[in-house]
C-alpha cells in the first residue's frame, strides 16, 4: 500500500497534499532541512 502511494506521489506535478506544495518542491525542502539539523551543535527547535 505505502509503495502505491509512492508511485502516485512521485508523479512529476504531483501536489503534496498535506501543504499544498508541489511534492518535489516539499522534498527539496525537507533535504534543506535535514542538513541544516543534522549539525550536532544545532538546537532541536521542539525539544530544545
Amino acid at each position: 500500500m505505502h509503495e502505491e502511494r509512492r508511485q502516485r506521489l512521485a508523479e512529476p506535478g504531483a501536489i503534496d497534499a498535506f501543504t499544498g506544495l508541489p511534492v518535489a518542491e516539499v522534498q527539496e525542502m525537507l533535504r534543506e532541512h535535514q542538513k541544516k539539523y543534522s549539525d550536532p551543535e544545532s538546537i532541536d527547535v521542539f525539544t530544545g
